[in-house]
C-alpha cells in the first residue's frame, strides 16, 4: 500500500477494528516514526536473547522452532503491540455498542495506559538509581551484571513493558486524534 510520508492512513469509526487497516497504520508508524525505533533498542535485543521475552506471552510459540538468538525480535514486539492495540480498539467499539461515549472511553484508556507507563518508567529509574546506573544510557550486557537477580527481573520487565506502553500510547493518541479531530491532552 502507498503511504503518504506525512501521515498514516486515516482511522475512522468504520475501519477502527479492521485488521488490515490497523496493520497499515502500525506499519506506517514502524516505517516512518523514529519513536518506534525503541522497539529495536539494543537492550531489548539483549533481554530477548537472554530468554526473557519467552516469559512475556504465548506469542513466543510463533518462534518456537528457532533458537532465541535467531528469533525476529522486531516481529515479536510488533505482534505484541498490535495485539494490545486491537484489544483496546475492540473494547472501545464494544463500549460504543453498549451506548457508552467512545471518546470518553478512549480518553480514559489512554489515561490508564499513561499511568501504567509512569509506573514502569518509575521502576526503571528506581532500580537503576539503586545501582548508580544511568537509565537513559543503560547497557544491558554491562550494567545488568551488578543487579541482584530480583532487581534484574523487575528492571527488565519494567524496561520492556515501558517500551510497549510508550509506543502503544503514541499510536493510540494518533488514532484518537483521527477519530475525534483533536489531540489527546495527557493529564499533568
Amino acid at each position: 500500500m502507498f503511504f503518504s510520508k506525512n501521515i498514516p492512513p486515516k482511522t475512522t469509526l468504520k475501519n477502527l477494528i479492521e485488521v488490515p487497516h490497523l496493520e497499515q497504520v502500525l506499519l506506517w508508524f514502524l516505517q516512518n516514526d523514529s519513536f518506534f525505533d525503541t522497539l529495536t533498542d539494543e537492550n531489548i535485543k539483549v533481554f530477548f536473547i537472554g530468554g526473557w521475552g519467552r516469559e512475556l506471552s504465548d506469542v513466543e510459540k510463533l518462534f518456537s522452532e528457532e533458537p532465541p538468538e535467531n528469533q525476529n525480535i522486531f516481529r515479536y514486539l510488533t505482534i505484541m503491540i498490535w495485539r494490545e492495540i486491537v484489544d483496546v480498539l475492540q473494547s472501545m467499539q464494544n463500549s460504543k455498542n453498549m451506548g457508552l461515549p467512545a471518546k470518553e472511553f478512549f480518553a480514559d484508556k489512554l489515561k490508564v495506559l499513561g499511568n501504567e507507563s509512569d509506573k514502569t518508567i518509575g521502576k526503571v529509574f528506581e532500580i537503576a538509581n539503586k545501582y548508580g546506573v544511568d537509565p537513559t544510557n543503560f547497557n544491558a550486557e554491562k550494567d545488568l551484571e551488578q543487579f541482584n537477580a530480583l532487581d534484574a527481573t523487575y528492571f527488565k520487565t519494567a524496561f520492556v513493558k515501558d517500551v510497549f506502553l510508550s509506543t502503544e500510547i503514541r499510536l493510540l493518541a494518533w488514532i484518537y486524534q483521527d477519530l475525534f479531530n483533536e489531540k489527546y491532552s495527557f493529564p499533568k
